[in-house]
């Protein structure tokens, strides 16, 4: 089955003896950043005393 036009070519090798291989996505640049975003805003969160 061949990938949709314009898809990045992904192409693996490699040899698994006694073991296993595994393949994960690197995350955008955007996605990066995002969560970058995400940990800064759950700092201060943790930060801010409790309002009531």
């Amino acid at each position: 089955m061949w990938g949709a036009p314009g898809a990045p070519r992904i192409i693996v090798t490699g040899l698994a003896f006694w073991g296993g291989v595994s393949v994960q996505r690197k995350p955008s640049d955007a996605e990066l950043e995002r969560r970058k975003q995400e940990r800064k805003q759950q700092k201060l969160d943790r930060r801010r005393p409790l309002e009531e």
